[in-house]
């Protein structure tokens, strides 16, 4: 009875876990301009889909918002032809708050990003240095003999 009374106590201070998960199991060839159906099981509350652009969390950016107060269990999703073609991930809130995520992963027949496209104005042409590395071990000078 002691250990109900201390569990009922002290569980407020610990972060509440989302039983909310994506049940995809492919997410390849996920292209442009053609459908996508996401889904999810055990979402507590309405759920809120956000596109992240970006190899890592800890470098994710929002690309918008797919759809929110979504109460079903799935979504069919259009990736927009104005999407750069990039590494991205799937975010699911539901009411918890905490966010779960997708697998990573690219979206194909999108944007070339500008960074990568040539000009055809360019004419000159240099050559690309040459690097040499050299690798000794152990390195000279750090054992000596006894």
């Amino acid at each position: 009875m002691k250990l109900l009374s201390l569990l009922a106590l002290v569980a407020p201070a610990f972060p509440s876990i989302s039983a909310l998960r994506f049940t995809n199991l492919k997410f390849n060839n996920i292209t442009t301009g053609k459908p996508f159906n996401l889904t999810w099981s055990d979402a507590s509350g309405p759920v809120e889909i956000t596109l992240l652009k970006g190899a890592t969390p800890a470098f994710f950016a929002s690309a918008g918002v797919i759809a929110s107060n979504l109460t079903s269990t799935s979504h069919l999703w259009t990736p927009s032809t104005d999407l750069y073609r990039d590494i991205y991930d799937i975010m699911f809130k539901d009411s918890t708050g905490i966010p779960v995520y997708s697998f990573q992963f690219e979206i194909l027949g999108g944007r070339i990003t500008e960074t990568s496209t040539l000009s055809s104005s360019s004419s000159a042409t240099s050559a690309a240095p040459s690097y040499t590395a050299i690798f000794a071990y152990p390195p000279s000078g750090s054992l000596r003999g006894s």
